[in-house]
């Protein structure tokens, strides 16, 4: 009999124990649904060209000042060593890389509008497409409290489509072309970017556009200026040594990469230097950027607007970015440069969780990839606010970054913030730079290091293969005699 009491004893012990597991594993289960579904914010990705850090007042208030910017990077993690995998980049191209299969499985809703076959094109990765909308504003718009009339209607169409819970939880990236070249590329007759710069450099350019076959060794100026006249003289083709394919292709206006091209060759550049003009026109190409950068700024209020509905911003996560930074002669490079100096490498970016109302500064070293890698933990559930600094310590804090320009002839390695390491292939020659007392990079200290240079050139590669690097369909030509 007491064995037999013992057996029940044991069974019912036993049965009691499984129940409990159960209702255990059901309890945990309700809890993970129920985390899940509160982790399950929307993804609201802002992305620019030619978005360079040095001239936003929260890197360096000796510039300029941008007050949305400012504002929201009041409000979120502000990431001060964001370094971009090649010299003229894309954050499309990384986004693109999420698997699609984690939107179907997580519910996510793609939604967006390209802005054309071109664009798409180009921002194609393996056949695949991410969600974008574009935002850009044409030469010939009608601008009204710094903003086109078309650009209104598209945030109209966009706030309808961010506030329709149909599409929740959604991803999508709004790439703003406002400042893609515009300050020298919108400096053509008639332009109303014109009339934003003071009198004086107004006249400055007219002047200029007048006699601009006269003087085409001024090629920041007289590239855009020929394509606002749609017109190359035989005198332009000769003065800078344009071979017949690259005429062609400006005649037949295919300008993005024959334009990069031309603005890098390194012999037009000397004569530009070298000319009484130089200063002066350096000048207002920075003027002309900066009031490019102030309606890009209208344009961020005019977004953030958008996202401060009260429940759209308590269901998302907002992303602001650049694609990589612009130069300014700083190296003696121009526009979108093939270096790989900080100027061209280094990227905006913030992300702003819900109810963020307090800065927080990442100093870690984070590459472009990095965006996709959050976005895509935050569409599993696996990160949010109360986790994202740790997540970015352990699993996007890489003491190694590794960059090179689009020709892939010119290739650097970044060691902690500290030491930069620069290996220009076309000419075999290394330098290296110590960010943190010459952040500027203007002093090569390679020869008086050669532990941390030997340590950084059997490295640089290695990293490379060990980086996702964003593969474009354009390429990028570093000489054109």
């Amino acid at each position: 009999m007491y064995k037999r009491f013992t057996q029940n004893m044991y069974a019912r012990k036993k049965y009691f124990v499984s129940i409990v597991a159960l209702l255990s594993l059901v309890g945990i289960f309700i809890f993970i649904q129920k985390n899940n579904k509160r982790k399950r914010y929307n993804v609201l990705v802002l992305s620019t060209c030619s978005l360079s850090t040095s001239r936003l007042s929260v890197y360096n208030s000796a510039f300029h000042s941008t007050p949305n910017v400012d504002k929201l990077a009041e409000e979120s993690y502000v990431f001060n060593n964001a370094i971009t995998d090649m010299s003229w980049s894309n954050v499309s191209g990384f986004l693109s890389r999420i698997p699609s299969s984690n939107l179907v499985k997580n519910g996510y809703h793609a939604i967006g509008l390209p802005w054309s076959k071109e664009e798409i094109a180009w921002q194609q990765i393996n056949g695949k497409n991410i969600p974008e909308y574009y935002m850009n504003i044409p030469n010939n718009s009608i601008i009204f409290n710094n903003m086109p009339r078309n650009y209104l209607d598209g945030l109209q169409f966009l706030k309808k489509k961010l506030q329709d819970k149909k599409n929740w939880p959604f991803l999508i990236e709004v790439h703003n072309k406002i400042i893609h070249l515009p300050y020298a590329k919108q400096l053509g007759p008639g332009n109303h970017i014109l009339k934003l710069i003071s009198p004086k450099s107004q006249s400055y350019i007219e002047e200029y556009i007048e006699n601009f076959d006269k003087y085409p060794e001024r090629v920041p100026f007289s590239l855009y200026v020929m394509e606002r006249k749609k017109t190359l003289t035989e005198a332009v083709i000769k003065t800078l040594k344009l071979d017949n394919q690259i005429a062609k292709s400006l005649k037949e206006k295919k300008y993005s990469p024959t334009f990069i091209g031309i603005l890098n060759n390194r012999s037009i550049l000397a004569k530009w230097k070298s000319s009484s003009f130089f200063e002066t026109d350096l000048n207002v190409i920075k003027e002309t950027y900066d009031k490019m950068l102030e309606i890009y700024d209208s344009s961020i209020e005019e977004l953030l607007k958008l996202y401060n509905d009260k429940e759209l911003a308590e269901n998302t996560v907002l992303i602001f970015t650049g694609d990589h930074g612009e130069a300014f002669f700083q190296h003696e490079y121009m526009a979108h440069g093939e270096t790989v100096f900080d100027e061209m490498i280094k990227f905006p970016l913030f992300i702003k969780f819900p109810g963020q109302h307090e800065r927080k500064i990442i100093n870690a070293q984070f590459y472009q990839q990095g965006i996709a890698n959050i976005v895509n933990k935050i569409i599993e559930g696996k990160i949010n606010e109360e986790n994202f600094e740790e997540y970015i310590q352990k699993e996007n804090n890489h003491p190694l970054i590794y960059s090179r320009n689009c020709a892939n002839d010119i290739k650097s390695i970044r060691y902690k913030n500290k030491w930069k390491f620069v290996w220009n292939l076309k000419n075999e020659k290394k330098f290296l730079y110590d960010l943190i007392n010459d952040p500027d990079e203007l002093r090569d200290v390679y020869d008086k290091n050669p532990e941390i240079t030997s340590f950084l050139e059997e490295n640089v590669d290695e990293i490379a293969m060990i980086q996702i690097k964003n593969k474009m369909v354009y390429p990028c030509r570093e000489e054109t005699e």
